[in-house]
């Protein structure tokens, strides 16, 4: 057999498969060898590249596990929060539905008594109309105290008690001899009227039965009623127990007035 050149031989080798694969499962299996070695030069043992790859590999493995672990912790906490704002939110507008039904019947009671606020109105002006402002003054009249009512016998009230009814109340407010003595009694007792906050009430009630009775009377009957800043006049003018002697008008207490030609009264004024 013909010597073979080292070139031609390897140039056969290169492009026969077999051969190739066989050198390439070789390399394989040396690398393979290497990898699974231990070297134990100066007495020290040293793992393999495989075993130092596989405890990374745990290591890693177990960071992840420990990352996976907190994310869940995390996501359920935050389904935790999410659970409960749903919640509030449910809550708040079971609350915000309850209000709407509150002001609705709220809103419905406010049409019901506007509209029997209505009716009474003019119920009230039906009355007025035709009894005048008695119910008024009664009223104001109920409301003047014990003590005030004692002073009122048999001019407002046959005793020291107001009376009962309106009826009672008009009857004796409208007679002559009582428009005078309550006159008298207010003109008396001025002082204690405007502590008790009462003079105004008297006042008040006094002026409605005179002007009452200047309608249905038959005598002559005046009024005088002075302007504030004219000179007081004894003349024509009472002042007050604490009032200036000289000076000009301040304030009317009780207007002056004339039935027929017996009865007469000057102003009650007080004098600055």
């Amino acid at each position: 057999m013909p010597s073979m050149k080292k070139e031609n031989l390897l140039e056969l080798l290169k492009n026969d498969k077999d051969v190739k694969n066989e050198i390439i499962n070789i390399v394989l299996k040396s690398k393979q060898l290497k990898v699974q070695t231990v070297d134990c030069e100066g007495g020290n043992s040293k793992w393999s590249l495989l075993e130092d790859l596989n405890t990374q590999k745990d290591n890693e493995i177990r960071k992840l596990k420990f990352q996976i672990r907190d994310k869940d912790a995390e996501i359920q906490e935050k389904d935790s929060i999410i659970e409960a704002q749903k919640k509030e939110l449910a809550e708040s507008r079971e609350k915000e539905q309850d209000i709407q039904k509150t002001i609705k019947k709220i809103e419905n009671e406010l049409l019901k008594l506007e509209s029997e606020k209505k009716s009474l109105n003019g119920k009230y002006i039906s009355l007025y109309g035709r009894y005048g402002g008695i119910e008024c003054v009664y009223e104001k009249y109920l409301k003047l105290g014990l003590e005030i009512h004692k002073q009122l016998k048999n001019v407002l009230n046959p005793d020291e008690s107001p009376c009962n009814n309106v009826e009672l109340f008009f009857g004796f407010g409208i007679q002559e001899g009582n428009i005078t003595a309550l006159w008298d009694l207010i003109a008396a007792n001025v002082k204690y009227y405007i502590e008790a906050d009462k003079l105004n009430d008297m006042v008040e009630i006094f002026l409605y039965f005179f002007s009452l009775y200047q309608r249905i009377t038959y005598k002559s009957i005046s009024q005088n009623i002075p302007n504030v800043g004219d000179v007081f006049d004894e003349r024509c003018h009472t002042r007050t127990s604490d009032s200036n002697v000289v000076g000009k008008i301040e304030k009317v207490i009780l207007p002056g007035f004339e039935i027929g030609k017996n009865i007469n009264r000057k102003s009650l004024v007080t004098v600055k």
